[in-house]
C-alpha cells in the first residue's frame, strides 16, 4: 500500500449532514469574509474542501457528525473544531487514537493556517484565507 491508498477509508463531504452543497456554499456566501476550510491531503478523497461554517464542526466516524470519516482508527466522535474570537479551536473529544496536529498529540490548541490534523489515516490541512472570519 503507497502512501495515498487507505484501506477501507472513505471521508463523507461535510455538506451530507446538512443534504444539499448549497447550503454551505450560501452559508458562506452570508459572511463578507472568506470560510476557513480544510483540505483531504491523502486517500479517496484527496483534495476535498471541507468549509467551516458552523460555531462547532463535529469530527468523526458517526452519521451524526458534521465530516465523516469512515476509518476504523477514527472514534465516533473524535473531534470537534469551535469557531470563537480567538481563531479556530480543535479539541480531541477522548478519542481512542488521539488527534494529531503538526505531527504532536493535541488534546486542545489553536489551528494556524497550513497546520496539518491527522485522525486515524486520514490528514487533513488547514486553510484560513487572509480576512477569513472564525468567530461565528
Amino acid at each position: 500500500m503507497t502512501g495515498d491508498e487507505i484501506d477501507k477509508t472513505v471521508i463523507t463531504d461535510i455538506t451530507d449532514a446538512h443534504k444539499e452543497q448549497d447550503v454551505v456554499r450560501k452559508a458562506a456566501r452570508a459572511h463578507e469574509k472568506p470560510a476557513p476550510f480544510l483540505i483531504v491531503m491523502n486517500g479517496e478523497e484527496k483534495g476535498k474542501k471541507f468549509l467551516i461554517v458552523t460555531k462547532e464542526t463535529k469530527i468523526g466516524r458517526a452519521s451524526r457528525c458534521h465530516l465523516q470519516i469512515k476509518d476504523r482508527l477514527v472514534s465516533s466522535e473524535h473531534a470537534v473544531i469551535t469557531s470563537d474570537d480567538e481563531g479556530l479551536l480543535i479539541e480531541d473529544l477522548k478519542s481512542t487514537n488521539g488527534t494529531i496536529v503538526n505531527n504532536q498529540p493535541a488534546t486542545r490548541c489553536y489551528l494556524k493556517n497550513g497546520d496539518v490534523i491527522r485522525l486515524g489515516k486520514i490528514e487533513l490541512r488547514v486553510t484560513i484565507p487572509p480576512g477569513a472570519r472564525t468567530a461565528l
